[in-house]
């Protein structure tokens, strides 16, 4: 039987066990505390975001772009078109296919929107340098690289769950 590591170990094995969650949930609601003066929440602004500069007009590719679940996309796409702040439309030539589509009230209020996030981003990033936030890219992209080469990307990774449920 192999010993109990230690919390020391346990601490470097599993490094960004707090740190992530932490960091993640704390620039979420910044922004959502500066965002809601616009009616939007970060997850809305991506989205949002996403649709305007061509990253994505489709759910399951913001699913991808976001690793979030589909039913989850199709929550904060139904309150953008409730908003009026995105279109959903049929593809004419498979009508299966539903492309979003940002509306011009969507787009003023996101850029509206994207000098008070770029704000609360300036605040965030404060002090930290560019090499540093350099290092953070690359360790944050070399351990997604790791993941996906052991485990498949995460799209694969949930289709593989769904044939085995």
């Amino acid at each position: 039987m192999r010993p109990k590591p230690s919390i020391e170990e346990l601490q470097k094995i599993f490094v960004g066990r707090i740190l992530v969650p932490k960091l993640h949930g704390l620039l979420l609601e910044a922004h959502d505390r500066e965002l809601a003066r616009f009616d939007l929440t970060t997850r809305q602004a991506t989205i949002l975001a996403s649709c305007d500069i061509g990253e994505a007009n489709t759910q399951s590719q913001l699913a991808e772009i976001y690793g979030l679940e589909a039913s989850s996309i199709n929550r904060l796409v139904d309150r953008l078109v409730k908003k009026g702040f995105l279109l959903r439309k049929r593809s004419k030539a498979d009508r299966r296919q539903v492309f979003l589509e940002i509306t011009s009230v969507g787009r003023n209020c996101l850029w509206e929107a994207i000098p008070v996030a770029a704000a609360v981003a300036r605040r965030a990033w404060k002090n930290v340098t560019e090499q540093e936030k350099a290092a953070l890219e690359s360790v944050v992209n070399k351990v997604v690289a790791n993941l996906n080469a052991t485990s498949g990307p995460r799209k694969n990774h949930i289709e593989k769950e769904k044939e085995f449920s």
